[in-house]
């Protein structure tokens, strides 16, 4: 008789069998794959590929929660009215927001500022589709199996799953790279098999900010396996005093830079580590009243530089002009 045979007799399977139990897996049809166009991939917004583990990294107090937000409505919203990123995802889904660092009395105040900037249609349909989850105070950890088990079960019909912020939601030492890659493989284990796409967000070092590097790979705190696990990892930056020299908010003959005074309302959002698709372009954000990040316009003040730079700024806006 077989090993299964055996298995089915005696009900005590062999050493042997219980690894293949725990670790089979079905190897991939190299030659189908060969032969056969495979089905295009799915993105969460570019950039973020479905059923991956990405990051975004930021300083405190950057509005990296208010775009994370906004982006959760952008993927909750099936009607138009939603995406007030212009993110412009190609689909939707249902996503859950795990809220380890605000309170609910700070999460009603942020959705209430976020409501003037949704139309009703999209209101009814984000309070559907978004799982607003706030667990301050209730220690959840990621390297407890039990906690990795619950929220793939229950939340296993969403399309995102956000963890804001990271270190909330584990009890590991940050710095160290067992630790730390035990916490990306549980997510990774969450979004396996076409589950949920995980997003988690995560703090940048002060020395990070201060030298104005919060757009490198390895600018999040901490152990190098949560910028290099990742399959993408992106960012929200304060703009820079220098930035704000070169660029301005309408082109004009002699164009005005960004005041001084006025800069700390301007943050950009890019991806500085992207293992799928094409590479996508940073783009400026305003904040307006509530906090609210909006996409604004910005182009260089300089008519001496390259075409391509003007470009890119201009299509940071997604070729939609604000007047503030």
């Amino acid at each position: 008789m077989d090993g299964f045979t055996n298995l089915k007799a005696s009900n005590k399977p062999t050493d042997r069998e219980k690894r293949r139990i725990k670790y089979s897996v079905e190897p991939l049809d190299i030659l189908d794959a060969f032969e056969n166009e495979p089905d295009p991939l799915d993105w969460i917004w570019p950039g973020f590929l479905a059923s991956s583990v990405g990051s975004l990294v930021a300083p405190g107090s950057t509005g990296k929660s208010i775009w994370t937000m906004e982006a959760a409505f952008s993927v909750a919203a099936s009607v138009a009215g939603g995406d007030v990123l212009e993110l412009k995802p190609k689909h939707t889904g249902k996503v859950t927001y795990i809220a380890a660092e605000d309170d609910r009395a700070i999460l009603r105040h942020r959705l209430h500022a976020m409501r003037e900037w949704l139309e009703p249609a999209a209101r009814e349909v984000i309070s559907e589709n978004l799982t607003l989850v706030p667990i301050v105070g209730k220690r959840w950890n990621l390297l407890d199996d039990d906690c990795l088990r619950f929220i793939k079960e229950e939340y296993e019909d969403s399309r995102l799953i956000v963890f804001d912020t990271l270190n909330r939601v584990h009890t590991g030492d940050e710095n160290s790279n067992g630790d730390m890659s035990a916490v990306v493989s549980g997510l990774e284990w969450i979004a396996a098999d076409g589950g949920p796409a995980c997003l988690f967000l995560h703090h940048t070092p002060k020395q990070v900010s201060m030298n104005g590097m919060v757009d490198h790979q390895h600018a999040g705190r901490g152990a190098t396996v949560l910028s290099d696990n990742p399959r993408m990892v992106s960012y929200v930056a304060r703009m820079t005093a220098e930035e704000a020299q070169k660029l301005t908010t309408w082109p004009a003959q002699n164009p005005k830079p960004i005041p001084e005074e006025d800069r700390h309302r301007y943050v950009r959002f890019g991806t500085s580590k992207q293992n799928y698709g094409e590479p996508t372009e940073p783009r400026w954000y305003r904040r307006a009243e509530g906090g609210v990040l909006v996409p604004v316009e910005l182009f260089p003040t300089e008519g001496d530089q390259k075409a391509d730079t003007a470009q890119q700024y201009a299509a940071a806006s997604g070729g939609r002009r604000h007047d503030w």
